[in-house]
């Protein structure tokens, strides 16, 4: 239990210092000069894939807690 819980401390730490040094920068670009035939498909598609990717994570965390 102590081993789990210095890891995690180190863990938040090496987080906190990576965005001390680069902190994220979140860009939103929408382009409004596609087919619009093909945009809502695209997005759905990354919708998808994101939920899935998500759930796959999920997945892994709860085995890895057992």
């Amino acid at each position: 239990m102590q081993r789990r819980r210095l890891g995690l401390a180190i863990a938040l730490l090496a987080f906190a210092a990576l965005i001390a040094v680069k902190p994220p920068l979140g860009q939103i670009r929408l382009s409004l000069d596609t087919d619009p035939a093909h945009g809502p498909a695209k997005v759905e598609a990354a919708l998808e894939i994101g939920a899935i990717a998500v759930t796959l994570l999920f997945r892994q965390a709860e085995r890895s807690v057992r």
